[in-house]
């Protein structure tokens, strides 16, 4: 057996077969994975064995789902548009007002002591301020369905001293016990080396109530619309094989026009077409050399020809010959004939999937596409649909995960006792029509 000679890190060319074969990067597969697949598994964390509960059958579900993301061209855009709205204009704090059995909601300025802890964040937590931690909290919210704020309390044991938004691809949870409670979660930087002592699991505790005075300890949310008491399933996860089958055309068209082998003419040229027959009765050194001009003129012919037609410079070129006619056979004498052959790149059938796949990827993610600047059946919405879709996605969607996003802040507000009147809120931008608002939006408050 022949062995194969590299040509590329990737690329390889088998001499027995004639054959080149590339090792091509490819969107991850994830089609068989129903739910978070996950299954028992033993790790070292300092010198004892602890069961964790994998998350994916590999253990590496978050960075499948990420990756899987990463290679769409419509889905990454669509998830930043649902963390953006649902974040809004930031966060603010008002007061509830009940007057003549109405309620109302009035905007406040944030506690001081609110804003002084904000403000500090940075410096005790590795640079993550309130706004990274909100951003960094919604989008693993929307592409996991979980999140995962750590909390440190201050020396006396009393008070939340900082929090910060750890990343699902990085927190694993224990086995539960046998009153079915996870007792700890466990971070590693990098779950594919945890057997490298830089990347070994550390243990964090999960909250177990303020009674115990947990000097740290991670609070997982989740929204468990789905999940598998583990870890919650995000909603669009049903629509995977979808995406996986949208990243997968564009890589056959770039693969079919890289590495395609296409045929555009078929040149028929006569066995002994440029062979000089009055050579022929000559010497054998004559032959040879009538031999040797046959294949100089082949070659030349083939050089001539290829760089006539080769190329997209030479595109509608046209060649006109002129032929010789047996008249006594009634028919042409033997020649050159080039016959054109007609190539289809665009493999329609192929196209069409890609854009039934787009629409179910829009579907799975539950957003308007004109949200995110996305184009459905060949334009954008108007200006009242775009509205319209804005208001209903705020009225509908962002209530309940905004609820989840606002627990750690919530809890730490509980905790460090700020004032108990007053209450947290994202705020909303309006669109507006310009006739109405000349600067087509104006802040509101939904509470």
């Amino acid at each position: 057996m022949e062995t194969p000679i590299p040509i590329t890190p990737e690329s390889y060319y088998l001499p027995g077969g004639s054959a080149l074969i590339t090792f091509a990067r490819q969107t991850p597969e994830v089609t068989d994975r129903a739910g978070n697949g996950g299954k028992e598994l033993r790790i070292k964390v300092g010198n004892k064995d602890v069961k964790i509960q994998t998350w994916g059958k590999n253990n590496l579900l978050p960075q499948d789902r990420e990756a899987l993301v990463l290679d769409n061209n419509i889905v990454p855009e669509l998830m930043a548009t649902k963390r953006d709205i649902t974040v809004g204009g930031g966060l603010m704090c008002y007061r509830e007002i009940f007057e003549g059995g109405k309620r109302r909601i009035e905007e406040v300025e944030m506690p001081a002591a609110a804003k002084a802890w904000f403000e500090a964040l940075p410096e005790l937590n590795g640079g993550q301020d309130i706004q990274a931690f909100l951003l960094k909290c919604c989008r693993n919210l929307i592409y996991h369905a979980n999140i995962f704020p750590e909390f440190v309390r201050d020396l006396g044991g009393n008070k939340i001293a900082s929090m910060r938004a750890l990343e699902c691809r990085h927190v694993r949870p224990q086995k539960q016990d046998v009153k079915g409670k996870i007792q700890n979660w466990f971070w590693s930087g990098n779950w594919k080396e945890i057997k490298k002592e830089e990347f070994q699991p550390k243990a964090i505790a999960n909250y177990a109530g303020e009674a115990r005075r947990q000097p740290k300890f991670v609070m997982h949310i989740m929204d468990d619309v789905l999940s598998d008491e583990y870890l919650g399933i995000p909603t669009w996860w049903g629509g995977r094989a979808w995406i996986e089958c949208a990243n997968a055309i564009p890589i056959f068209h770039i693969n079919n026009l890289r590495n395609g082998y296409t045929i555009r003419w078929h040149i028929e040229i006569p066995k002994d077409y440029f062979w000089d027959y009055t050579a022929s009765s000559t010497t054998q050194k004559e032959k040879d050399n009538a031999k040797q001009k046959e294949t100089q003129a082949k070659q030349e012919f083939l050089q001539r020809l290829n760089s006539f037609l080769a190329g997209y410079e030479q595109a509608g070129r046209a060649i006109i010959t002129d032929y010789e006619i047996n008249k006594a056979a009634n028919k042409d004498f033997p020649g050159i004939k080039i016959t054109p052959l007609n190539v289809d790149l665009k493999d329609k059938a192929l196209l069409d999937l890609f854009e039934k796949s787009n629409d179910a990827n829009i579907s799975a993610q539950g957003i308007h596409p004109t949200l995110a600047a996305i184009q459905t059946q060949g334009k954008l919405s108007s200006g009242s649909e775009i509205r319209n879709a804005f208001m209903m996605y705020v009225a509908i969607k962002t209530p309940v995960k905004r609820d989840l996003l606002l627990k750690p802040i919530q809890y730490v507000h509980k905790v460090n006792g700020w004032p108990a009147d007053v209450k947290w809120a994202f705020r909303d931008i309006e669109i507006t029509k310009l006739d109405y608002n000349p600067a087509g939006k104006q802040d509101v408050t939904i509470a």
